[in-house]
């Protein structure tokens, strides 16, 4: 059989418009597909402590990062940044004392699109004592 190089140059020169529109499709279709893989990716995220009650403060050294693994969409885990993850512990049913708070996902502001897969470490130790005047 001989190689014709006739009829592939018919190929590529008969309805070009339909074979660049399929073409097109096919990396629209690649790209929606990749997009919706879900990835997995760790983050080191800040804790902030609200709500300490009147006439107490926070003492001591306490943990001011948790490490947090979440999961989401890979195309959106891209554009994801310590700054989009903040990690909240209220402190207004808390007394005087050593207080050992367990984080939990409803700790964590985290876009709705992602799923909180890992807190660590699971509790945070919270030492308040009355402020001495």
């Amino acid at each position: 059989m001989k190689f014709n190089f006739k009829r592939i140059r018919n190929w590529f020169s008969n309805d070009p418009l339909l074979k660049i529109l399929s073409i097109v499709l096919a990396i629209i279709l690649w790209a929606y597909v990749t997009g919706r893989e879900n990835t997995e990716e760790n983050f080191e995220v800040r804790v902030e402590i609200y709500n300490v009650p009147a006439g107490l403060t926070v003492m001591g050294e306490m943990v001011s990062n948790v490490n947090v693994r979440v999961r989401g969409p890979k195309l959106r885990m891209q554009t994801l940044n310590q700054q989009s993850l903040k990690a909240y512990v209220d402190l207004a049913n808390a007394g005087e004392g050593k207080q050992v708070i367990e984080l939990k996902p409803e700790n964590l502001v985290v876009p709705k699109y992602l799923k909180v897969l890992k807190i660590q470490p699971k509790e945070l130790t919270v030492k308040l004592e009355k402020i001495k005047q």
